[in-house]
């Protein structure tokens, strides 16, 4: 069942090419330049209003109509004035994509203007609305400063989706490598971004955000720039989806600063423009079809100025700007590989206007090889509301006509926008003709009228127990609300009841409903709650426990799925395998429905046990049972239970190394369980044989190495059986086959484990370890420090470097000199006296082992060091030392080595005359030397008292006599100590006082020698002496003179100061100076004026000379003309006299030829218009009397006749 519902209209959105060429014919960019494109090439045009010097971009109509322009920061109309609402916007001067202007798809009037900030900023990326129909077709920024996000790059580009409708919107983040990606639809600006991460990442440094961002016309590429970083990336594109990936990296540039970049228009080639500050830059061509695009470059000029913008023009020409140049360079033949390009320099003239760094920030392609035309329907809910057309188009049109396929009268129409009404529903063909240029073009559409969506949920119907149906609410419809108030498309229905839907299209709705009725079979079984058995008796009870609503039971069947079934209502059944199977209950209801349910029971495998055991009977002594798990399962896992026969137990799958406390008979059983609880067991038994017990005497277990000798004597016995064989091993890879081992000797100190092996008739095996030590000697030894010293600070170390393998000893020392000790070793010894002595050490171990080691020491004589300084305190200017040696040795000669302490050495008996350069305390040592080489060190101090260091600076050492006062800094400084000063001024006066302040001098020319004296504590002193000079000062002096003048006041100035003077400084009153020395002045007003002069001569000394000039008014003058003529031509049409602009009274009277008075005034600037009461007076004559007090002299008349002429 349909129902139809009337409302508005429906909307038919189809195809919007409104993206052309002629929308960029027209360029503003830089500081207000212009450029215009025509058929004859492009111009330059003025008005301009852009004020920047990088993104701008301008919008046009399909036709070329200049719409409006931004440079970022404003929005100007088709009349260079701000748009309504369109100031302040957040590009900004210095951003090199600041704006992009992008149409709104499926309007004519709405437009999207982009902006991007400077550096990084927080401002980021933010958009702007136009309304081209606001205003009277001059437009209105409807929404503005709407953020998208934050700190964006510098770049933005727009490229037309692959629909030929929407558009994308790139740009790049800052501070990372993501670009982000936005649509723009008909249905307004998505803000969530598609973001791809890929490039280089930009951070760190502002400069970073420089760049472009430029697609390939065909949408398949995007190129960008990172200019601080030097960087180039290609892009692939996906027009469909907007995600990127990387292609290729350049940075083959000469001068790392690639920044405008552009593609061909058959993106095969890309061309690229430096912009390094202050430095040459270049402009390359890339191939972009070879497999090494880097290798492919091609360098079209070099030149010191940055390159701008790359935009191609209508003309299918590259136009590249200069930076503050007249001229665009110009590629003339994009398309052609290197050369062939045709790179012109300075290609086109701007004139007087100037290039910047951007041109035209333009939507890709720019280009259109055809004009295209499309039409928008918006069809109506009802035959009674007339259908809606209107025609869009990326280009100019010269006329069009519609055919509405309608019968009747107006089937036709000849308007952009227009509308038919419809008699009959139904599908019409209607057809659009456009004529261009003289081509017909012919646009078709079917449309449904009236608009309102198809439903057909279905016939009403019964269905057999549980059910799922789909229902759809019409393929065409937008929005859907069903009867539980859902709103999808479709909805699936799984219960009788009565179902509807409404669905709209474009506010066109329509109803449809459908009834669904049932019976239920709730089909089940029950199994006895058991559905799993181990294959061993296992036995399942089946039970039909199914329920009817509204219906009962004609038949049933159980189907197994080991191919066996029944038909009764219950039965027992078992399995013969184990396996899962499946059972099904079919039930007939005797309403002809049908119900199925299956279930799964499960046959569980049992295990096939089995072990496995290394050996059922072994040795008792050593005996080591292996018990090894063969059980299998066909299915799953098992777990397995040891029961080991001694009332111990084992979870293990297998036993390794098991040993028993008793020499008897057990039973082992294995219990298996799968991990379906399928139980089985398994037993095997085992025994033993009896071992014989090892042993053996020693005759003595420790001995010394030497002479050592042993017997070993077996004692091995067993209860059972006999011994069949034996062995030894002796501990030093000795090994005998003996009964006994008698006279054993060993080879070196140490110990040794003795092994007696015995073995049974039935290879059972005992065997008894003991150990022997042999035990060591010391090995005596020692070392010295030095074994020849010098008598004088001697010490001996003698270091005991015995060793012994084991055990410890004692040591005595014997030191030649009849002195012992027992100390391990023997530090700092010294001796009494010079000489040679024997040392001797004894080592005795803790088994009575002795050994020695002796060694000779010598003892040689040691000088005396002494000298004498004949003066140790001398001032730094004036040091001058000797230094004598007085060193002495009882036997043998010496030699001697002087250390100065100022990087001086000296090998002579003495030291005469020696200055030293700075001023410190050195320390003098003088080391005297033996012929065996003992020596002996006395040091002194030789002090070096500090030296002033005189430094005066008088940082102005030439003044004028009148203001003579001085400023002294003193820098002297001293290493350590005080300073006394002393001054000699060379007027007579002294001081003693560190900086002297403020001193004066007579007032005279003159020249002065200043002298001063540093004195230390210690008498050292240092001297400074500088020259001053005390010079005369100019005199100022002028008088001035009035100068003839109407309209203003001028005077002349007459310098009359000294002869020295070099500088003049005149300061005239309202903002007056001049540096002229007899300057002119003119002043706009009568008044006082105070005039000052400031000389100087040429040692900078001054003089001021001031007076108040009298009150000054300009020469007066006065004219009365005998005619005027107002007839609105814009001349002379006022009467008024010519006068000078400057009195006291005035009074102006008109009369006519009556003596009637018909004009007055006291305003000199007012004059008559030949009316009288807001009406024209006749021509004729007219007769003016005047009265005038100038602002000098008395009152004067004038009288006249006037002529009025129009």
């Amino acid at each position: 069942m349909k129902r139809f519902i009337k409302n508005i209209i429906v909307l038919f959105l189809l195809t919007n090419l409104c993206h052309a060429q002629n929308r960029y014919i027209n360029w503003y960019f830089g500081y207000g330049a212009g450029l215009s494109f025509s058929s004859s090439g492009p111009k330059t045009i003025t008005g301009g209003k852009t004020a920047t010097l990088e993104g701008v971009a301008t919008m046009s109509d399909p036709c070329g109509n200049l719409l409006f322009y931004s440079d970022g920061r404003n929005i100007y109309n088709k009349n260079h004035q701000i748009m309504s609402n369109g100031s302040g916007i957040f590009g900004h001067i210095q951003s090199a994509e600041a704006v992009i202007n992008v149409p709104k798809p499926l309007s004519d009037s709405l437009y999207y203007v982009f902006t991007v900030y400077s550096y990084a900023n927080d401002t980021g990326l933010q958009y702007h609305i136009v309304d081209m129909s606001k205003k009277g077709g001059d437009g209105q920024v409807i929404s503005k400063n709407n953020k998208i996000y934050s700190k964006t790059s510098e770049k933005i580009c727009a490229v037309l989706h692959q629909n030929k409708k929407d558009y994308w919107i790139l740009t790049h983040d800052w501070y990372n490598n993501h670009f982000k990606v936005f649509l723009l639809t008909d249905k307004g600006l998505n803000t969530s971004p598609i973001i791809s991460i890929l490039g280089p990442t930009t951070n760190n440094s502002v400069e970073n955000a420089i760049g472009h961002l430029r697609p390939s016309s065909d949408g398949k590429f995007v190129v960008s720039t990172f200019w601080y970083q030097g960087i180039l990336e290609i892009y692939n594109f996906d027009n469909s989806t907007g995600k990127m990936n990387l292609k290729t990296k350049l940075t083959n540039f000469d001068h790392n600063r690639c920044y405008s970049i552009e593609f061909s228009p058959n993106n095969k080639l890309l061309y690229v423009g430096e912009a390094g500050v202050g430095s040459y830059n270049d402009v390359y061509q890339y191939n972009l079809t070879v497999s090494n695009i880097a290798n492919s470059r091609y360098k079209f000029t070099t030149q010191n100025l940055r390159f701008g913008d790359f935009v191609m023009g209508p003309d299918g020409k590259f136009y590249i700007a200069k930076y503050k140049q007249n001229y665009l360079d110009v590629i003339n033949n994009p398309d052609s590989i290197g050369a062939k390009a045709n790179y012109t320099i300075n290609g086109f003239s701007l004139g007087s206007q100037t290039s910047q760094l951007g041109l035209n920030n333009v939507i890709h392609p720019i280009s259109i090889s055809k004009p295209e035309f499309d039409i928008i329907v918006n069809a109506a809910c009802d035959l009674k509301t007339p259908v809606k057309f209107e025609m869009v188009s990326n280009s100019c049109y010269d006329s069009l006509i519609w055919n509405f396929a309608d019968t009747g009268n107006f089937n036709q129409s000849r308007n952009k926008k227009t509308y038919h009404t419809y008699s009959k529903k139904g599908r019409y063909n209607i057809t659009l003709t456009v004529y261009h240029k003289g081509i017909t073009y012919n646009i078709k559409k079917n449309i449904k009228v009236p608009n309102t969506p198809e439903i057909n949920l279905g016939i009403d119907t019964f269905i057999c127990g549980n059910f799922s149906i789909k229902l759809d609410g019409a393929d065409t419809a937008q929005f859907y609300l069903w009867n539980d108030f859902s709103t999808s498309k479709t909805k699936t229905v799984t219960a009788a009841g009565k179902y509807w839907v409404k669905s709209t299209l474009n506010d066109c709705s329509a109803y449809d409903t459908i009834l669904i009725s049932n019976s239920t079979i709730i089909t089940t079984f029950d199994i006895n709650n058991i559905k799993t058995h181990c294959l061993k008796n296992n036995y399942f009870n089946f039970k039909n426990t199914s329920k009817f609503i509204k219906d009962s039971l004609k038949t049933l069947i159980w189907k197994f799925s080991d191919n066996t079934s029944y038909s009764s209502d219950s039965l027992i059944k078992s399995f013969s395998v184990a396996d899962s199977f499946e059972v099904k209950l079919i039930i007939h209801t005797k309403n002809n429905c049908i119900d199925s349910i299956s279930k799964s029971i499960i046959v569980n495998p049992q295990t096939v046990i089995d072990f496995d055991i290394n050996s059922s009977t072994q040795c008792f002594v050593g005996h080591n049972f292996e018990f090894i798990n063969k059980t299998t399962v066909s299915k799953g896992s098992y777990n397995s239970i040891w029961d080991l026969g001694d009332g111990s137990f084992s979870a293990s799958k297998n036993i390794y190394s098991k040993k028993y406390s008793k020499d008897t008979i057990y039973k082992i059983t294995l219990i298996t369980t799968t991990d379906k609880g399928c139980n089985d067991t398994f037993s095997k038994s085992i025994s033993f044989f009896v071992n014989p017990k090892s042993d053996f005497d020693i005759n003595k277990v420790y001995q010394c190495f030497k002479d050592n000798s042993y017997n070993f004597t077996d004692k091995s016995t067993i209860e059972k059986g006999f011994i069949l064989k034996n062995y030894w091993m002796l501990g030093d890879n000795d090994m005998q086959f003996k009964k006994d081992i008698i006279s054993k000797h060993y080879n070196s100190e140490d110990s040794f484990k003795v092994v007696l092996v015995n073995i049974s008739n039935n290879s059972c095996r005992d065997s008894i370890s003991k150990w022997v030590y042999i035990q060591s000697t010391p090995n005596t030894a020692f070392s010295t420090n030095l074994d020849t010293q010098c008598f004088k600070k001697h010490a001996f170390d003698f270091l005991n470097k015995t060793t012994i393998k084991s055990g410890s000893y004692t040591t005595i020392w014997h030191l030649g000199d009849n002195t012992a000790s027992t100390s391990k070793d023997v530090i700092q010894k010294k001796y009494s006296k010079t000489g040679e002595f024997n040392v001797l050490l004894i080592c005795t171990s803790n088994n009575n082992c002795i050994d020695s080691f002796n060694k000779k020491i010598i003892i040689n004589e040691s000088p005396a060091s002494n000298f004498n300084i004949d003066d140790d305190r001398q001032c730094l200017n004036r040091n001058n030392f000797n230094f004598t040696s007085t060193s002495s040795i009882a036997n043998g000669k010496l030699k001697y080595f002087w250390i100065l302490n100022d990087n001086n050495t000296s090998d002579s008996a003495n030291i005469y005359n020696y200055k030293f350069n700075t001023e410190d305390t050195f320390k003098i040592s003088l080391i005297s030397i033996s012929d065996k080489n003992c020596k002996d060190t006395q040091s002194k101090n030789a002090i070096i008292l500090p030296q002033p260091i005189a430094n005066v600076i008088i940082p102005n050492d030439s003044l004028c006599w009148y203001d003579n006062y001085f400023l002294f800094t003193n820098n002297t400084i001293i290493k350590y100590g005080t300073i006394n000063h002393f001054w000699d001024f060379g007027d007579g006066t002294t001081d003693n006082v560190r900086t002297p302040v403020n001193k004066k001098f007579p007032n005279k020319t003159a020249k002065y020698l200043i002298k001063y004296k540093a004195i230390s504590d210690n008498g050292c002193t240092d001297s400074s002496f500088k020259n001053i000079v005390i010079k005369a000062k100019p005199k100022a002096l002028f008088s001035y003179t009035q100068l003839l003048s109407f309209d203003d006041i001028k005077l002349q100035l007459n310098n009359e100061s000294s002869n020295d003077v070099v500088i003049n400084n005149w300061d005239m009153g309202d903002g007056i100076k001049s540096n002229e020395k007899h300057p002119i002045v003119s002043y706009n007003d009568t008044g006082k004026y105070s005039i000052t002069l400031i000389v100087e001569n040429d040692v900078g000394c001054l003089d001021t000379f001031m007076q108040k000039a009298n009150y000054f008014y300009p020469n007066y003058y006065f004219y009365l003309p005998n005619s005027f003529s107002p007839n609105n031509n814009g001349l002379n049409e006022v009467f008024k006299p010519i006068s000078s602009k400057y009195y006291r009274k005035y009074l102006m009277e008109i009369y006519n030829s009556w003596g009637e008075k018909i004009f007055e005034t006291n305003n000199l600037i007012d004059g008559w218009n030949g009316k009288y009461m807001d009406k024209d007076c006749p021509d004729g004559v007219y007769h003016c009397f005047i009265r005038i007090l100038p602002m000098q002299g008395s009152l004067k008349s004038y009288n006249t006749n006037i002529h009025l002429l129009r």
